[in-house]
């Protein structure tokens, strides 16, 4: 290849590297979808009003599909409520959130390490997620699957029996 080819070559490579899209940061990406999902919450009224119900006949899974887009904001919401709700209802349960909600907090700012070499953010939010799973699991597993339990139950019944919108998100 001549200079002037190669110069060619790196003008083009340049150019690509620079115009190439950012890749958006984890928490960024989690930002923006957690306020899209705020931002389709309807109103309760429609979500809820007695008007908007009726029986179920041979259009269920079309009604579940229309409204598991429509209301995909509620549902959240709903889930969330549930959750929170099953977990207040164990005191257990409760002071193993707190303990692990103050815990996180001392291991993300303490300066850890293994066999002399320093533990890296990443690192420190790897093992506390296993070590929040793994207190879960062993001491609130019953009530955790018995609220996810209920809050699909909820949420399918109310997906059946709320009539579909006119203009539904299909998922």
């Amino acid at each position: 290849m001549e200079l002037d080819e190669l110069e060619t070559l790196k003008g083009t490579v340049e150019l690509k590297a620079e115009t190439a899209p950012a890749k958006p940061s984890s928490r960024l990406s989690a930002i923006l979808s957690l306020a899209a999902l705020r931002d389709s919450i309807k109103p309760w009224s429609d979500f809820f009003g007695p008007s908007t119900f009726a029986r179920p006949g041979s259009d269920v899974v079309a009604r579940v599909r229309g409204n598991l887009g429509n209301y995909q904001g509620n549902y959240a919401v709903m889930c969330c409520l549930v959750l929170t709700l099953y977990l207040l209802s164990s005191p257990l349960l409760t002071l193993l959130m707190l303990s692990l909600a103050v815990g996180w907090a001392k291991v993300m700012e303490a300066d850890l390490g293994v066999m002399g070499k320093k533990a890296s953010k990443e690192q420190k939010k790897w093992a506390m997620t296993g070590l929040a799973a793994f207190a879960v699991y062993y001491i609130g597993s019953e009530i955790v699957f018995a609220a996810v339990g209920i809050s699909l139950f909820l949420l399918l019944l109310h997906a059946a029996c709320h009539k579909e919108p006119a203009a539904s998100f299909q998922i």
